[in-house]
């Protein structure tokens, strides 16, 4: 594969995102003042994020992926894209509901910014080509050691791992199929096991850089297969790709100029660079696992890449999450009840996209991440009002695991009247505490320390 077909697949993933998000792309990009998932007192926001502004941004970032992928200036292209990609999907993710559509959303940028770098280095520093392949490799494989690592400490080894969000209609395909994938059976086990060892096993390999394309292999070959059972959009081909595409690159193939920098004056910057970001990866996970802040010299910078950078202990489809179902009803002036939020059905595209069902539950997680009641109703009244109707409810079911089944029971209802507006929560269930973190989780309501609970 040469750089500049790199950069056409860029455009071609950047196409698709655009595609399978559309239905909910100018809620996510407007603010909730004109309804949408941005947040009006965000002091990060650079506009107004008004609806015809959102409908603008997106109509640049169509046409700037039309152009990569025909080849039209890619370099600028992907310039475009990445402004576009980081400023809504890392910059503001804490400043939204739908908090930056979560990992499609991050390795949309990512592969933005992998095929700027590769042009970039490729013309004016060709012969550190190979360092920066490397070290694009060995940051996807932290992602993929982090996040392996996190998912033995959520769940995974005990029964609660992929196998519940494989039972919840928001993340599966053919979710009835999994409900006799109870814990106890030797293929739950096996699937659980298989999502660790894969994404450390490969994370490793990635980060060992002698065996990056076995790594690169391996963490692709898996993602063939989450693809074909969750519903995930553009996120998995963009992870096969970015990863398993670097590795394919051929140096050499592209008309360069001679390197702009001493090559080894620009090894040494990108090196220490990517030993920075490791550092943060093990700083984070200090302040999750360990609940210890590190010292204050330590701490702000850390927290200041973090925010920078976007970098996070990946939680993607632990039971945190996963364990989630939430289903929406319009409720007319008769008390007649209409659902709004067919998870299951493939023509209602505003639930099939993935970055609404992150959108939805980062709402109901806060309860857990936080534990504030105020901001929780705020948030729930703020996406209530990207609906036409003004009386909505909300039913959390929670996805309960036992030896002998899977079940889903209905345990709250939120009554959202957005005309007054006020949120009524009714206990179906008043054993079940949704503030609570699920059994084998580290989370923990924040702290002082870091960003991270």
């Amino acid at each position: 594969m040469s750089i500049r077909e790199y950069s056409t697949v860029s455009g071609v993933l950047n196409l698709a995102f655009i595609f399978l998000s559309l239905r909910v792309l100018t809620s996510a990009f407007s603010s909730n003042l004109h309804s949408g998932y941005i947040f009006s007192e965000s002091h990060k926001a650079v506009f107004s994020h008004t609806r015809r502004q959102s409908k603008m941004i997106i109509l640049v970032w169509f046409f700037s992926s039309i152009a990569i992928t025909f080849g039209i200036s890619p370099i600028l292209g992907n310039s475009i894209c990445l402004i576009i990609n980081y400023y809504f999907f890392i910059f503001l993710r804490y400043d939204s509901i739908s908090r930056g559509f979560g990992a499609p959303g991050y390795f949309m940028t990512f592969v933005n910014l992998t095929s700027l770098v590769l042009q970039l280095v490729a013309e004016f520093q060709p012969s550190n080509l190979d360092l920066v392949i490397s070290l694009i490799g060995f940051e996807i494989g932290t992602i993929f050691v982090v996040s392996g690592f996190y998912k033995c400490s959520a769940g995974y080894l005990h029964g609660r791992g992929i196998n519940v969000g494989l039972n919840n209609p928001m993340w599966a395909y053919r979710f009835t199929y999994w409900q006799s994938w109870t814990p106890v059976k030797t293929r739950t086990r096996y699937i659980n096991y298989m999502s660790i060892l894969g994404e450390i096993v490969g994370g490793l390999l990635l980060m060992s850089v002698k065996f990056q394309f076995a790594g690169a292999l391996i963490i692709a070959m898996m993602f063939v297969g989450v693809m074909l059972m969750v519903r995930l959009a553009s996120l998995c081909p963009a992870i096969i790709f970015v990863t398993l595409g670097t590795q394919m690159i051929l140096p050499g193939n592209e008309k360069s100029f001679e390197d702009v920098i001493n090559p080894r004056y620009f090894s040494s910057i990108a090196v220490a660079i990517q030993f920075v970001l490791f550092l943060v990866y093990v700083g984070i996970s200090v302040n999750f696992y360990i609940k210890k802040s590190l010292p204050k010299v330590l701490q702000v910078p850390t927290n200041i890449i973090v925010t920078f950078f976007g970098i996070s202990l990946w939680r993607v489809f632990t039971s945190d999450m996963t364990s989630i179902r939430i289903r929406i009803f319009d409720v007319d002036s008769q008390g007649n009840r209409r659902e709004l939020s067919n998870w299951d059905l493939r023509d209602n595209r505003r639930f099939n996209f993935v970055g609404e069902a992150i959108a939805v539950t980062s709402i109901f997680t806060l309860l857990k991440y936080q534990s504030s009641q105020e901001a929780f109703k705020n948030r729930l009244i703020s996406y209530a009002n990207t609906f036409p109707a003004t009386l909505l409810e909300f039913e959390y079911h929670y996805v309960a695991t036992s030896k002998d089944e899977v079940s889903t029971r209905h345990v709250r209802t939120y009554i959202v009247d957005s005309t007054l507006p006020k949120v009524t929560e009714v206990k179906v269930d008043p054993k079940f505490d949704p503030s609570a973190p699920e059994e084998h989780s580290h989370v923990t309501a924040a702290t002082q320390y870091g960003h991270y609970n």
